[in-house]
């Protein structure tokens, strides 16, 4: 059996290999044949080209069928939209969570669907003394939680239903509900709402809101939380901040092109 340091090794030789082929692409000024690519990144070309098929397959290249040349695909146009979305939805959205935290009291965060986790990607802490601070990046389960509501209520119900019935929905805390069916009503009446409430469902001891954020096609791409300590943070906490939370979510929607109704 090969050694699991031999396989990490090779793994990363792989993704090395791959990243300067995909460089090599972006940096020429016109698409460059298998043989080209092989050459300039110092590879075999029965090597160069296992990677530029992988490369292809996944979108990353596009193969011209008439010249048989490599240039950049699809996927790194979507990825660089990505970024360029994300850049642009933290600056805009910064001062407002910071305007949020202070006017309600709790901690404020941005939440973005990452494969079917969600991320907390940016924050504005509680300054009281007894306050939620969210570890930034952590992948929680897309189940759980106000954010993860939100977020599946960005998906059609086909891919909801998918998602539902094929994860191993394991709870989180005593709270986390994972019978499919009761999740995929829950998605609806969050989708009626415009948000998602919960109660220690991903944390015990935290209760959070969660409204919509609309990126410029209009669809649901971040979930902008207010959470905070249970003893604080009840159910007529979260209804008495509702009306502040889904004006900072429009604002930041509106910044980023979107028509809010």
């Amino acid at each position: 059996m090969e050694p699991a340091t031999d396989r990490r090794v090779g793994s990363i030789q792989v993704l090395q290999r791959a990243s300067a082929v995909m460089e090599a692409v972006a940096h020429s000024h016109a698409p460059l044949s298998g043989a080209e690519l092989a050459r300039q990144v110092g590879l075999n070309k029965s090597t160069a080209f296992n990677i530029l098929s992988t490369l292809v397959e996944l979108g990353f290249l596009s193969l011209t069928p008439e010249s048989r040349r490599y240039r950049l695909g699809p996927r790194m146009f979507q990825l660089s939209n990505a970024f360029q979305s994300s850049f642009q939805l933290s600056s805009i959205a910064e001062p407002l969570l910071y305007s949020l935290r202070d006017e309600t009291g709790e901690t404020a965060s941005l939440h973005i669907r990452s494969g079917w986790d969600r991320v907390c990607i940016m924050q504005a802490p509680s300054l009281q003394s007894i306050t939620r601070v969210i570890e930034l990046g952590r992948r929680r389960p897309l189940y759980t939680g106000a954010a993860g509501m939100v977020l599946l209520a960005g998906l059609d119900d086909a891919r909801v239903k998918g998602y539902l019935t094929k994860t191993s929905l394991v709870p989180v805390t005593r709270n986390t509900v994972t019978d499919p069916a009761e999740l995929q009503r829950k998605v609806e009446q969050t989708r009626k709402r415009g948000s998602a409430e919960a109660y220690e469902e991903s944390e015990i001891g935290v209760n959070a809101l969660a409204v919509p954020i609309y990126d410029l096609t209009g669809a649901i791409d971040t979930a902008l939380v207010i959470s905070g300590p249970t003893s604080r943070y009840d159910r007529t906490a979260i209804e008495r901040t509702l009306k502040a939370a889904r004006s900072a979510a429009d604002e930041i929607s509106r910044e980023r092109g979107n028509i809010v109704p």
